[in-house]
């Protein structure tokens, strides 16, 4: 009777003599392994595979979840705007004013989302003047989202 069983670190099948030993040592590789018999050998494979297959679904449905919300995300992101965008545009008009914007710490104290798409924003920014000598200046910012990315400044108070 022919008996064979499969190596642990190589995973290529040679004979036995009998299954009665618990390890032998694999003449292709040389490393020690459990002797298995065929039954062992086959539910070994079909689990391998069932694991494989499980591996597979979940990582389908963690990738279909994350494109859901990201699209779900943008969705919202478009009809509403967001408070990040509108932070970015508040920083960016207020470095425009500025005589150094390279210079410019700009803090925010508060930061709001007022309604679906109105944004308040206040601080101040440490910044050099034209003479090089850093000076604050407070500031009051409420803009409105118009859609497809755009904002509208509906208050700017830099002081």
């Amino acid at each position: 009777m022919d008996m064979k069983t499969r190596c642990i670190k190589c995973n290529r099948e040679f004979e036995v003599d009998t299954y009665e030993s618990s390890s032998v040592k694999c003449p292709l590789c040389g490393k020690n392994t459990v002797v298995r018999t065929p039954q062992q050998l086959i539910a070994a494979d079909k689990a391998a595979k069932f694991g494989c297959l499980g591996i597979i679904v979940v990582i389908g449905f963690v990738v279909w979840g994350l494109i859901s919300c990201v699209s779900s995300c943008n969705a919202e992101r478009l009809a509403n705007g967001d408070l990040i965008g509108a932070k970015i545009l508040c920083e960016n008009r207020i470095n425009a004013i500025l005589k150094a914007p390279s210079t410019a710490k700009i803090t925010f104290k508060s930061q709001d989302k007022v309604g679906d798409k109105s944004y308040r924003f206040s601080g101040y920014v440490d910044a050099q003047n034209s003479f090089g000598v850093t000076i604050r200046n407070r500031f009051s910012v409420e803009m409105l989202y118009v859609g497809n990315g755009n904002y509208k400044f509906e208050e700017f108070n830099f002081q």
